[in-house]
């Protein structure tokens, strides 16, 4: 009994609860709001817990100094006087979004290594709420489609939730001995995340599946290895018809892709021409130092960077991008010194690849404005293990 309350099955319970907003209850509403500040203020416990009782990997480290910073800004910003606005919304945007939306992004990595740490997480109970979790993110994908199109009167629409699947990805390398329910996994997140019309999501998605891929091949016999190149071929030639019937049958996904050849950026170049305008002609030598506050980019574009190098330069200034740059490197380092140290077993080889795929991935959404803020939870799940792991590799190592 004590295997099935245990507490990580509560946390994961509270967050699918979390991604059925909009599904099993309204989003924006009493019951959402009390759902949303348990898991926060969970991830939050989880966050101090791991830092003051634990010695956590340099990634980690990097992370708390980030968060730190953010936490800072975010304070700041909740005592201020300032409204903020995107053109494309009829409100004002609340204050209490900005570090929101980065604790609900990051803090999760936490709970998650906590959990592997204490066994907690084992591969069935990982695999379990996996599974749990792409229900729950195709039923709100789902959602957000059928209430779209109802009110916009079209069939074809671009669906932001594109980006939970590719948060699948790295959580697909803990389904190495299941290969039939990892391919229908990747068939269902790949499917999906052309359905959604994001370019980004798709970009990302590419991105994330080569190193997975390679990683599939260097794995068991040639047997294995065999079949895996077949699988790979029948993806590839159903993904090839996939794509004509799309562009065939699709008006709007073949604007879309023409819309990527033209270099059409959806008003991004725009911002990014405001951005570095006012950086250079306008910002004080403070606000280049430190930036202009949390959400600054609204003040100067009415709308955020979609980059967040760009972001964090004008709410952090130079101080900011260091604290970025600092984060990437302990990143990449963490990553580094698990293939150097860890022993040739399958379970560090599969620490090594989680940590490769997040690692691209993620950098590569950095230029979304899609990385500290807006992290899938398949990601941060797939990270927080990998991460637990790696530390109970190398103590054992050590010992």
């Amino acid at each position: 009994m004590s295997k099935i309350f245990n507490i990580a099955n509560l946390y994961m319970s509270i967050a699918t609860l979390y991604l059925l907003q909009d599904v099993a209850y309204e989003g924006g509403s009493l019951l959402s709001k009390l759902i949303i500040a348990i898991f926060v203020a969970f991830s939050f416990a989880m966050w101090i817990i791991a830092t003051l009782r634990y010695k956590l990997p340099l990634y980690c480290k990097g992370l708390n100094i980030l968060l730190a910073m953010f936490t800072i800004y975010g304070i700041a910003l909740l005592f201020s006087h300032d409204t903020y606005s995107v053109w494309a919304f009829s409100s004002e945007v609340s204050k209490h979004t900005y570090i929101l939306s980065i604790y609900l992004s990051l803090l999760p990595i936490y709970a998650f290594y906590i959990f592997t740490l204490n066994g907690k997480f084992t591969t069935s109970s990982i695999q379990f709420w996996s599974i749990i979790l792409l229900i729950s993110s195709v039923l709100r994908f789902l959602s957000y489609y059928f209430t779209r199109t109802s009110v916009v009167g079209t069939d074809e629409i671009t669906n932001t939730y594109g980006y939970l699947f590719v948060g699948f990805i790295p959580l697909l390398v803990f389904f190495a001995k299941r290969p039939l329910l990892q391919y229908t996994f990747l068939a269902v997140c790949t499917i999906l995340v052309i359905f959604s019309m994001k370019r980004g999501a798709m970009l990302i998605l590419a991105v994330g599946l080569v190193p997975f891929v390679w990683s599939m091949l260097q794995q068991g016999s040639r047997l294995h290895r065999t079949i895996i190149v077949l699988f790979l071929i029948a993806f590839t030639i159903a993904g090839v018809y996939f794509m004509q019937h799309m562009l065939s049958t699709s008006e709007y996904f073949l604007v879309r892709i023409e819309d990527t050849l033209s270099g059409n950026t959806s008003h991004r170049d725009i911002l990014k021409t405001q951005i570095w305008d006012y950086y250079f002609n306008d910002a004080s030598f403070i606000q280049k130092l430190i930036g202009g506050g949390a959400n600054h980019t609204l003040k100067i574009a009415d709308n955020y960077a979609h980059n967040d190098w760009l972001e964090i330069l004008v709410n952090q200034g130079i101080f900011g991008v260091i604290m970025y740059i600092l984060y990437w490197i302990g990143f990449y380092r963490t990553y580094r010194i698990s293939k150097r140290t860890l022993p040739q077993t399958d379970e560090a080889f599969e620490i090594r690849t989680v940590l490769f795929i997040t690692l691209v991935a993620s950098l590569c959404m950095t230029t979304f404005s899609m990385s500290y803020a807006n992290l899938p939870l398949g990601f941060t799940m797939a990270l927080g293990i990998a991460l637990g792991k790696f530390t109970i590799a190398q103590n054992d190592t050590n010992e």
